[in-house]
């Protein structure tokens, strides 16, 4: 019996490898959803074919661990049926890209920026090459996948804001209401208070004023974030 139970445990695991997982893991978000479907063979005196359906989650511990539990469901020839319920570990031999946001050049190019310069963040939709082609350094920095607020509390953790100036941070105003604030907006300056540690309210800017100001900005920075009117001017200050 405990011969039998090692083979079908081994089996199912096998099942689960070659098939893999359907994984819906979000941004910033660190609980991941798992379906299997796959097919399990049994050595006995003849194969005994099973197909496997199953379903997890994942739970995000650190970058690197992650746990969860699992269930599969076995429905061999006749009758046979088979429930199994697993605790999983993953252990990632390399980091998910999402730790490690800030390219090289991003923090590169910030160390050339003096106090005063502006590093423009703009979202999906923003003409960036044309602007960029304009900017002091011509540089277009692109982090594709990646939520904007992922990118400035990467970005805030090196780069000291500006103290000297009332709008240290401006922003694109939309078009249909100057007064509404995005979503987007607000999870960003939500991480740039958190990093400067005190309010920031920021200066608003048109869209064609922003387009204009962006284009005198020392370069930028476009992020793969969808939602409109992710643009930001930041300005830089004094490293202490």
């Amino acid at each position: 019996m405990a011969a039998d139970w090692r083979a079908r445990l081994a089996a199912m695991l096998l099942a689960s490898w070659i098939t893999g997982g359907y994984e819906a893991r979000a941004q910033d978000h660190p609980v991941a959803l798992e379906a299997t479907v796959g097919w399990a063979g049994f050595v006995d005196d003849a194969r005994i074919d099973h197909g496997v359906y199953g379903a997890g989650a994942r739970i995000v511990l650190t970058p690197r661990v992650s746990v969860g539990p699992e269930f599969a469901w076995m429905v061999g020839p006749g009758g046979d049926r088979d429930v199994f319920v697993l605790g999983l570990i993953w252990i990632d031999l390399l980091a998910p890209a999402a730790t490690k946001p800030i390219a090289p050049y991003c923090v590169f190019g910030a160390g050339y920026m003096g106090h005063g310069d502006d590093l423009v963040f703009v979202d999906a939709n923003h003409p960036a090459t044309r602007i960029a082609e304009s900017a002091t350094s011509q540089r277009l920095i692109q982090l594709p996948g990646m939520r904007m607020e992922v990118a400035i509390r990467a970005i805030m953790s090196v780069y000291p804001l500006d103290d000297f100036d009332p709008d240290p941070v401006r922003v694109m105003t939309p078009v249909d209401n100057p007064a509404r604030v995005p979503d987007v907006q607000r999870a960003v300056l939500a991480e740039i208070e958190r990093a400067a540690g005190r309010a920031v309210p920021p200066g608003k800017l048109a869209r064609p004023d922003f387009y204009r100001a962006a284009a005198a900005g020392f370069g930028v920075v476009q992020v793969g974030d969808s939602r409109g009117y992710g643009c930001f001017l930041i300005r830089k200050g004094v490293i202490g």
